[in-house]
């Protein structure tokens, strides 16, 4: 008689648990994407009759909703938007949105743009690389992008090429903040052909410019609230200008800027010789773009005063600019105390 065991082995149930809990929860994102599509749709279409109900005139000839199971897509052929201000027409709208994050948006608009506003008639080409991003809290609009791989603006006078353009804006509270960075911006010479800048040419290189606005969006219309601005950098390559500025002005109940500023020129001298060419040295400027080179020097900076919107150097008047924001509105104080 034999003495082997016929007991059965180990049990081996324990594999099914995260294979069970795994299909679980695989079906419970899936309903849950549907149900988040569900109700995107229904935003979408609640907003745009809300649009039409405005006079605003929302069309396209089809659309599509997708994206599972990584973000949530809606897609727009032909798509148009027309108000009072401008009128749009496209080939295509892309949207998406992460399952993750409800208040971020990427929109793109690849393709042909015909766009019609009292700025800006023409056709804008944008390749599919372009495209805007959003960012929004309970109050509204917090950040803005836009990314302009290549960007084509045709109309009927001039045209414009934009390479790598990127902006951003964000909004915190009372400051604001706006970063523009691109890689080259190329012009028709027929669009500055005869202008005071025609010497600089068509081509503006890789530019920067960080800036910081304060006071601006909740002032409340008080005289007392402070309003600043802080450029901590400003980088312009166009031809032989090789310009730099930075600092922290203020903004004058009347809408100027007024405070110290700082500015530099590399390549002092080809500049000069471009103005003299094209017959824009006198002998004014000629003293201003010398003098602005040799403090340049070594990576330095010329100190200057804008005062009430109005910059001098060396007693000469460089420019006057025009108000930055609109006055704040006359306090009532005096009224009363009469």
């Amino acid at each position: 008689m034999s003495g082997a065991k016929t007991g059965k082995g180990p049990s081996r149930r324990w594999l099914y648990g995260p294979l069970i809990g795994f299909a679980v929860l695989v079906g419970l994102y899936t309903a849950y994407w549907f149900f988040a599509i569900g109700k995107i749709e229904q935003g979408l279409d609640e907003w745009i009759a809300q649009q039409r109900a405005e006079g605003i005139e929302i069309d396209y000839a089809a659309r599509e909703f997708g994206g599972f199971p990584y973000r949530f897509m809606v897609t727009f052929d032909a798509p148009s938007y027309r108000n009072w201000q401008v009128d749009w027409r496209g080939e295509e709208l892309e949207l998406f949105m992460q399952p993750w994050n409800y208040r971020h948006a990427i929109a793109r608009m690849p393709g042909r743009n015909e766009v019609v506003s009292r700025e800006f008639d023409g056709t804008v080409l944008l390749d599919e690389k372009s495209a805007a991003s959003f960012r929004w809290d309970g109050e509204g609009l917090t950040d803005i992008g836009l990314t302009l791989n290549l960007a084509e603006f045709v109309s009927g006078e001039a045209d414009v090429s934009v390479r790598g353009l990127k902006t951003n804006y964000a909004a915190r509270g009372d400051v604001v903040r706006l970063g523009v960075d691109w890689d080259g911006v190329t012009v028709s010479p027929e669009l500055i052909e005869g202008g005071r800048l025609a010497f600089l040419g068509p081509e503006m290189q890789q530019s920067r410019l960080r800036v910081q606005f304060t006071g601006l969006a909740n002032n409340g219309g008080q005289e007392g609230v402070a309003r600043r601005v802080d450029l901590a950098q400003l980088r312009l390559n166009w031809g032989p200008l090789k310009f730099g500025a930075k600092g922290d002005v203020d903004i004058t109940p009347a809408g100027y800027l007024d405070g110290p500023v700082q500015i530099r020129l590399d390549d002092a001298e080809a500049l000069s010789a471009a103005m003299k060419e094209a017959g824009r040295l006198p002998p004014q400027s000629a003293l201003i773009v010398q003098a602005i080179g040799a403090a340049s020097e070594d990576g330095q900076f010329l100190s200057l005063q804008i005062s009430d919107g109005a910059l001098t150097i060396l007693g000469i008047p460089l420019l006057t600019l025009p108000p930055v924001v609109p006055p704040l509105p006359r306090s009532d104080a005096g009224v009363l105390v009469q």
